[in-house]
């Protein structure tokens, strides 16, 4: 969870919308996102078209366009104000009307300390994935090669290699197209890890 503490100085907004809109459409939508695009909350449809970038969204469907405050204000019917006071008590951006304390400023520091480790781990996986996933798929393609050079009569040392062809075909389409829970699941796989090490 996302937290830190907003005081009447500060811009509201500026802080709200420093939180990942992808984070904002979970909490107030939910739903699957593959891709980075999810069914639109605002027309019916059935391929997705609502597509969530870091700081907002545009709906190819029906060109509903913004942020994450006009996101949950239409989502939910709210003045701006309210939409964003809604987004900073769900992720824990409590209002203050004082000056910070010290330990204000501690927690302050330490929470975005934790928000930029969280970005730059987020970073790492994402670039395992598109790493590993390309290897894999370069596997497939050098298998493919080999087969179509041997035949039938491929037998010996490559054996082994030829009968992971479907396995390399599996990794390489789930880290390249698959949902966020499917590659953490084959991050976690040793195998995959003995074959794809990351290196950060």
């Amino acid at each position: 969870m996302i937290g830190s503490i907003v005081t009447q100085k500060q811009n509201i907004f500026q802080r709200v919308r420093e939180i990942p809109f992808r984070e904002v459409f979970r909490e107030f939508r939910g739903g699957e996102i593959r891709h980075g695009k999810a069914v639109c909350p605002f027309h019916s449809e059935r391929t997705p078209s609502f597509h969530l970038y870091q700081n907002g969204f545009y709906c190819f469907g029906c060109s509903e366009a913004g942020d994450a405050v006009h996101f949950v204000g239409k989502l939910l019917n709210l003045q701006p104000l309210r939409a964003a006071q809604l987004i900073a008590e769900r992720f824990g951006l409590p209002v203050q009307s004082g000056p910070l304390s010290r330990d204000d400023l501690a927690l302050l520091a330490r929470q975005q300390a934790e928000r930029l480790r969280e970005k730059r781990l987020r970073e790492a996986f994402d670039t395992w994935c598109r790493t590993a996933g390309a290897r894999a798929r370069l596997m497939t393609e050098a298998i493919k090669t080999i087969m179509d050079g041997k035949g039938v009569e491929v037998d010996g040392d490559l054996l082994p290699i030829v009968h992971l062809l479907p396995v390399f075909e599996y990794w390489a389409n789930t880290l390249l197209m698959g949902t966020d829970e499917e590659k953490v699941a084959l991050y976690r796989d040793p195998a995959v890890r003995g074959w794809f090490p990351c290196r950060t």
